[in-house]
């Protein structure tokens, strides 16, 4: 005769075997979370639903959490394939590969979040290729998506005096007369020197650090300190003050107040300080802006002044070697071929060890 309380508990454990498999399934992400007090953190398997540039929101055996980023230490969640190999690309500079695999990925990517991670991948792409028209439309994405998002520093400003070719200068034209905030700053931003439209984008900048949204206003009054880059008019006070004030600046934004003040030490003979704030960009605020891959550039120039050969021949070859997509690049190794040859050397990989 056949047990049947057997067969109900073997009915029973299927049933549920079959249930718990999809919900360990789907905890596929994780997040790595802290408490204000704790320095040692947690990490939670969860799948995640929203994550911005002000929370994480997932859904683990305990249901649904939100975690304020401010206790967010890591964030590691499931991705495609494509975005996998792209993310690979990247690391080793095969940018057009990469930003192929990035398109399928986008279009494939069901998650909203999600997407916007790909999207900050597809910006950097069109950074290193300074398409700052392409990197624009793909960043507004990501701002209209997400005001508070954690990839600002990967929008398409520029903070040096440089000239845009035909292709963006158009564009940023257009942006100048959006009624989006975030569009004339960009337009702004590529056209505070130029000779046609130079005027117009410093009113546009005037008008812009007046708005409500914080990003954009206090993005827009550092972009007017360009002007005083410019002129090389830069007070000891205005470092002092710039100084202070950067460090008051959430994380997104001081890339490139970081490099305006090294800009100003630079005008100001501060050598070694220029080299020390140009250095932060590629140290703490990585990223494929080329306004980074700039930044390392600038800071073995400032050490060059300082009479560092050595230290700055080495900052040259690793300017290159890193950053090999960016115009930066191709400067520090016409600057490393011009330092050797000033001193008797040919270039060779220990080059920089052996610079007198």
């Amino acid at each position: 005769m056949v047990d049947r309380s057997r067969i109900i508990h073997a009915v029973q454990l299927l049933i549920l075997s079959l249930t718990v498999r999809p919900a360990a399934a789907q905890f596929q992400d994780e997040v790595d979370v802290r408490s204000a007090r704790a320095v040692a953190h947690v990490t939670v398997k969860c799948r995640i639903t929203d994550y911005t540039g002000q929370f994480v929101r997932a859904v683990s055996t305990g249901g649904e959490q939100t975690y304020p980023i401010s206790e967010v230490a890591a964030v590691r969640y499931a991705k495609l394939p494509d975005q996998i190999e792209a993310e690979k690309l990247l690391a080793t500079g095969r940018t057009d590969e990469a930003e192929a695999l990035l398109k399928k990925a986008v279009d494939a990517e069901p998650r909203r979040w999600a997407r916007r991670e790909i999207l900050a991948l597809l910006t950097g792409c069109s950074l290193r290729r300074e398409d700052f028209a392409t990197a624009g439309s793909r960043f507004r994405q990501i701002y209209e998506s997400d005001p508070d998002t954690r990839h600002f520093n990967l929008a398409p400003l520029t903070w040096r005096d440089q000239t845009v070719d035909a292709l963006n200068r158009s564009t940023a034209a257009a942006w100048l007369d959006d009624s989006d905030s975030l569009s004339r700053l960009l337009g702004a931003s590529l056209l505070l020197y130029d000779p046609e439209y130079g005027h117009r984008a410093r009113d546009t900048m005037r008008e812009l650090n007046r708005l409500p949204d914080t990003r954009i206003r206090l993005t827009a009054q550092w972009q007017e300190r360009r002007l005083l880059i410019s002129s090389r008019n830069v007070s000891e006070f205005d470092v002092s003050h710039w100084a202070a004030n950067v460090e008051r600046l959430e994380p997104p934004l001081r890339a490139g107040p970081v490099f305006l003040l090294a800009q100003a030490r630079l005008i100001r003979q501060e050598y070694d300080l220029a080299a020390a704030d140009f250095l932060k960009l590629p140290i703490v605020y990585d990223s494929d802006h080329p306004l980074i891959a700039r930044a390392s550039f600038e800071a073995g120039r400032a050490l060059l002044r300082n009479g560092l050969r050595v230290e700055a021949a080495r900052l040259f070859q690793e300017t290159a070697a890193r950053y090999p997509w960016s115009i930066a690049a191709q400067d520090a190794q016409a600057s490393l071929t011009e330092l050797l040859r000033s001193v008797g050397l040919q270039r060779d990989s220990e080059t920089p060890d052996r610079v007198p």
